[in-house]
């Protein structure tokens, strides 16, 4: 989060001097509209479903990725696969999908995933200037 003082002084140079320069303009307006409209873009190609279970640590991931996702929808109350207790099945065989990357806010976080090894061979974060493996 931006401190007030610097998000003045921002604003102001923008103001002052970004009248004058388009480019500076331009790109505040896309880089807004890919901030305020869609924080979170996936590729076009989504892969078939996967199995959770069979990630490595096993049991482990299910565990945090049930977790996480009732606390973001409590209303769904979803329950653990094979559960008793009444609620929204979490199935583990179909609530993820491997993606090669995502991009927040303009930049592009990604990996690629071996699967002989089950392991991540290459990680990746690229801004709009510049790739950074």
């Amino acid at each position: 989060m931006t401190h007030d003082k610097e998000f003045k002084m921002i604003k102001q140079v923008i103001h002052g001097q970004g009248q004058q320069c388009g480019a500076i303009m331009t790109q505040l307006a896309i880089f807004r509209s890919k901030a305020e409209t869609d924080n979170v873009k996936l590729p076009k190609c989504i892969g078939k479903p996967i199995n959770i279970w069979n990630l490595e640590p096993v049991g482990e991931v299910y565990a945090l990725l049930i977790d996480y996702c009732q606390c973001l929808w409590p209303d769904l109350n979803l329950v653990p696969e094979f559960s008793p207790v009444l609620g929204m099945s979490f199935v583990a065989s179909q609530v993820a999908r491997l993606v090669p990357y995502i991009q927040k806010d303009g930049i592009c976080y990604g990996c690629t995933y071996n699967k002989h090894t089950q392991a991540d061979s290459l990680a990746s974060k690229s801004t709009p200037n510049e790739d950074d493996p």
